[in-house]
């Protein structure tokens, strides 16, 4: 008896829907005691932008949190390293004209995320130290992909972090204390407490292993505090600076930075950047005013040099990094885009380069006995 179409066609589909079920039910990503590995989005960046994807929560092997590929090197030990605050994202480039662009994080918390990052610190393992204000905790990676992603937590609003030598120095800010650190993550081995470094923020050490405290809010007024190697040393010994020899009467510094030339740092307050022989203020000169255009600033945060002595601000209300060579405002430079990928947003830190302490000399092997 033949079969009608209809009936036969009925069948065909039948069969069909059933191999589809059992190929679906025996993949691993069905079954219930396999369930599937994080989603990390492969998806290309438009000229040549890379841009990782971060897990959305911890991984207990620490799994880097994008994809690698040959294209880019993941732990530079040259260029410009920038906290993009308000877009919550830790941002990479080999040079103000953005080449090797490359951003790692979301706005949020858990693992790959930051909310608010403040200063960022490169140390000389090219591990990348962030102080993640908003999730109360400073974290630190290995790489640009967040490889070795570890925490200190039990902080308050933190906003400072470096590390020089055998030292990891971290700005509780909220708090009004500096923590220092012999292995990040676990007990700190010194508190730092005094009304001069009430509300620390972003810190620098220079050669010698000498901390500077940007502190103090305007107002009542901002200052800039040395605390000696020797970290013994009574408060009273601490040297401050508070605005001496500078026009007007208002005074936040957002950062210093000890150079050959003196000392440079950017008073957010009054959009400038100040520099001074030393801590009496002598010889202070002052770049800048409020506005977009050159040798102008609308709240300045971040401060650092290369080795050449060419110094990089994080203008945080332009939006901008700026680079420029001297107090005089020349070789002025700028990384600024409209790109909304690659764009920054209130960025208040920028990293290029510090005074690296010198290498141990490796102890002489034992001569051998003679018999």
């Amino acid at each position: 008896m033949e079969v009608p179409a209809l009936v036969r066609s009925r069948i065909l589909t039948l069969l069909v829907v059933l191999t589809l079920l059992t190929l679906a039910l025996a993949s691993p990503g069905a079954r219930g005691d396999q369930p599937p590995g994080p989603q990390v989005s492969q998806t290309p960046s438009p000229e040549g932008t890379q841009e990782a994807s971060p897990v959305a929560s911890p991984s207990p092997r620490r799994t880097p949190l994008a994809l690698p590929s040959p294209e880019v090197d993941y732990a530079p030990t040259e260029g410009i390293w920038v906290s993009d605050t308000d877009n919550g994202r830790i941002v990479y480039m080999r040079d103000l004209d953005g080449t090797g662009y490359y951003a790692l994080g979301l706005a949020g918390r858990g693992l790959g995320r930051f909310l608010q990052p403040e200063q960022i610190w490169v140390d000389v393992e090219s591990r990348i130290y962030v102080a993640d204000c908003g999730n109360n905790r400073v974290v630190r990676f290995d790489d640009l992909r967040g490889s070795g992603w570890t925490e200190t937590r039990g902080l308050t609003s933190p906003t400072g972090v470096a590390a020089h030598g055998d030292r990891i120095f971290i700005s509780d800010t909220g708090a009004d204390r500096v923590l220092v650190y012999h292995e990040f993550g676990a007990e700190p081995v010194a508190v730092l407490s005094d009304p001069k470094i009430r509300r620390p923020g972003h810190l620098w050490v220079d050669l010698e292993g000498n901390l500077y405290v940007a502190a103090g809010e305007d107002p009542p007024g901002g200052r800039v505090v040395r605390i000696p190697v020797n970290l013994d040393a009574p408060p009273s010994q601490w040297q401050v600076y508070e605005g001496r020899g500078l026009e007007g009467s208002s005074f936040a510094p957002g950062q210093i930075l000890v150079t050959s030339r003196g000392m440079f740092l950017v008073d957010k307050s009054s959009d400038r950047l100040v520099r001074v022989d030393d801590f009496s203020g002598r010889d202070a000169r002052e770049l800048g005013r409020y506005g977009d255009g050159t040798n102008q600033f609308r709240g300045p945060r971040g401060l650092t040099q290369d080795e050449q002595g060419r110094i990089f601000l994080a203008d945080t209300g332009n939006d901008r990094i700026v680079r420029l060579d001297d107090i005089r405002g020349s070789g002025w430079n700028t990384y600024q885009t409209s790109d909304p990928r690659r764009s920054l947003r209130g960025p208040r830190s920028v990293y290029v380069w510090s005074p690296r302490p010198p290498k141990p000399e490796p102890s002489p092997s034992p001569s051998p006995k003679k018999k």
